[in-house]
């Protein structure tokens, strides 16, 4: 974070600056914490590394965060490296227990990658344990394969999730279109992060690889704040990578541009 409390009510900052603190993160410097399924994902190098797992045999990882609100949010680093052939799938889930997506009793909720060749889609997924499959959803989104992404997916409530993917590590250059699926209220004590395998993902032959970095989970939210709030009324806040400036009054920012003569206007919230 580089938001900088300066004089006379000056504050600067970035709009990648997220103010809330998270409640649990993972630069995956250690492998602490982090059980293996099958052989062929890890963390190592200071990331989580699929290494061309077997997409039909159960390989996976997964670390348990304590026990997860009905709402939060979650941001990581996502670099797609391959998928050796078409129409097959794995998954980036959280879920309530520690067993294969689909075909245990566990609950999970997250994403599933479906590969169409030279892209992936990002398919949203719940699973009410083995007993039912949530695939309807609302947008889309197209990850090509040999390219990063930043993920963030949100728990919005007992009934809803969103995910969102974008290009650069600000996250203010959406890919494809904002993703929402509703999902059965019974969806509860989820608490680990679980990747990989997913239940039919992928015929005899297929391999999959990407990595994972800078995992962050805000816990008991619903959405991050970039402009902090804890500030004396009439503060100015300047986005150094903008340049735009807002003003803080009565709670709330307000955009402050530059009229023609010189002065300073506002024009809105911010």
């Amino acid at each position: 974070m580089t938001i900088k409390y300066l004089d006379s009510k000056r504050i600067s900052a970035l709009t990648s600056d997220v103010v809330n603190t998270p409640t649990f993160e993972d630069d995956f410097s250690s492998s602490t914490g982090w059980i293996p399924v099958g052989s062929g994902i890890s963390v190592t190098g200071g990331e989580l590394y699929a290494n061309s797992f077997a997409a039909n045999t159960d390989n996976r990882i997964y670390k348990d965060f304590s026990l997860l609100e009905d709402s939060f949010v979650a941001t990581f680093d996502f670099d797609f490296i391959s998928m050796s052939q078409t129409s097959g799938y794995f998954g980036i889930m959280f879920s309530s227990g520690t067993g294969a997506f689909k075909t245990s009793s566990d609950d999970s909720s997250g994403l599933l990658l479906y590969n169409y060749g030279t892209e992936a889609s990002i398919l949203a997924r719940t699973n009410n344990g083995a007993s039912s499959e949530t695939t309807s959803q609302t947008g889309a989104c197209r990850l090509q394969i040999g390219t990063k992404y930043y993920i963030t997916f949100i728990r919005n409530s007992d009934t809803q999730i969103t995910i969102k993917a974008y290009s650069d590590s600000a996250r203010t250059t959406q890919i494809g279109t904002t993703i929402t699926q509703t999902i059965p209220a019974t969806i509860d004590a989820i608490r680990y992060f679980n990747t990989g395998y997913y239940a039919g993902g992928g015929s005899s032959g297929e391999t999959i690889s990407y990595k994972i970095d800078n995992l962050k989970i805000y816990n008991g939210v619903s959405s991050l704040t970039n402009k902090p709030t804890n500030v004396q009324d009439n503060s100015i806040l300047v986005e150094k990578d903008t340049g735009n400036r807002y003003w803080f009054d009565s709670g709330d920012y307000k955009v402050h541009t530059f009229t023609s003569g010189g002065t300073f206007a506002v024009t809105g919230s911010g």
